[in-house]
């Protein structure tokens, strides 16, 4: 239960750092799109404190935990990929699918595997790496269809501050025709392949 807690607060933090980052990179953006923007109020210094805040609250309680190389190994790459989607010179959510496929990747692929390395069973064994596989597989997925979602919202904002997202490039009706003709129904097959090797895990 303990680590469960733990492992909760950290999630808490590592989404609030996303979230200030990437507020604090979109705010001459969003000034032009005219969207809300909470870090704009902020000093360049204050923003940079509010982020650095709760990116350690996010690693903190990871100090002392059981070796997991596996959970650190992504807990890493999640860390990353907040940084190069949001921040320059990479800045992934200009860059179309580049964008769209880390968005998915940071939340909700990574932290998918990441929870299950964290908390799973050891050793790590190849049907438990094939099940936490599978559920990243899903992750993806279903993040690609919700940053397509988010994307298709903002796409009047998005182009007015000239982000080439996905949205932009293809359009609203030819994204919409294909997230619900392709997406969605590979999210239930990888979610039948997930349930089967979670199923066979138990036996």
């Amino acid at each position: 239960l303990g680590h469960l807690v733990l492992l909760v607060v950290s999630a808490m933090g590592v989404a609030a750092f996303c979230h200030l980052l990437n507020d604090m990179m979109d705010v001459e953006a969003d000034a032009i799109g005219q969207k809300p923007n909470q870090m704009a109020r902020f000093s360049t210094a204050g923003r940079a404190s509010l982020v650095a805040i709760t990116l350690v609250a996010g690693l903190v309680p990871w100090i002392g935990w059981p070796r997991r190389p596996w959970a650190l190994g992504a807990l890493a790459a999640e860390v990353l990929l907040l940084g190069a989607y949001s921040a320059p010179p990479l800045r992934l959510k200009a860059r179309r699918w580049a964008g769209a496929l880390a968005d998915a990747a940071y939340a909700y692929a990574v932290p998918f595997v990441l929870t299950s390395f964290a908390l799973g069973p050891l050793p790590a064994t190849r049907r438990s790496i094939a099940l936490v596989a599978s559920v990243g597989l899903l992750g993806m997925f279903v993040g690609v269809r919700g940053i397509l979602s988010h994307q298709i919202a903002d796409v009047a904002a998005d182009r007015a501050a000239g982000l080439d997202t996905v949205v932009t490039r293809l359009g609203v009706q030819r994204v919409e025709r294909n997230q619900g003709r392709y997406l969605l129904l590979l999210e239930v097959v990888v979610l039948g392949v997930a349930a089967a090797l979670y199923g066979r895990a138990w036996l």
